[in-house]
């Protein structure tokens, strides 16, 4: 398995929350501080949106991938070549897991 710390683009995850009351799956990257952001993936339009202090901004045909641990992701678009143990986590954000109780 690569070291994710050092491929560029990949970031590490502090972990997640499914937020099912507003369909959105919520990582946290770095917080604690003024620098504070999240990532948002919308599980009923696949949108993916960075989250800090000043707002929220939707990121443009971004794709949320994950290493097998789920503790460092990248984002990129529909084009990124997985590696072996890599997940899409849109395409499962959208379409498999349970939103409902």
């Amino acid at each position: 398995m690569p070291d994710y710390s050092e491929i560029e683009g990949w970031e590490a995850c502090a972990g997640y929350k499914m937020d099912k009351e507003n369909f959105a799956y919520i990582l946290y990257m770095c917080g604690g501080c003024a620098e504070w952001y999240n990532y948002i993936i919308n599980h009923t339009t696949g949108a993916v949106y960075k989250e800090n202090a000043f707002g929220r901004k939707q990121l443009r045909d971004a794709v949320v991938y994950s290493n097998e641990d789920a503790d460092y992701i990248m984002i990129g678009g529909e084009d990124y070549e997985m590696r072996e143990g890599e997940i899409c986590l849109s395409e499962l954000v959208c379409s498999e897991l349970e939103w409902d109780d």
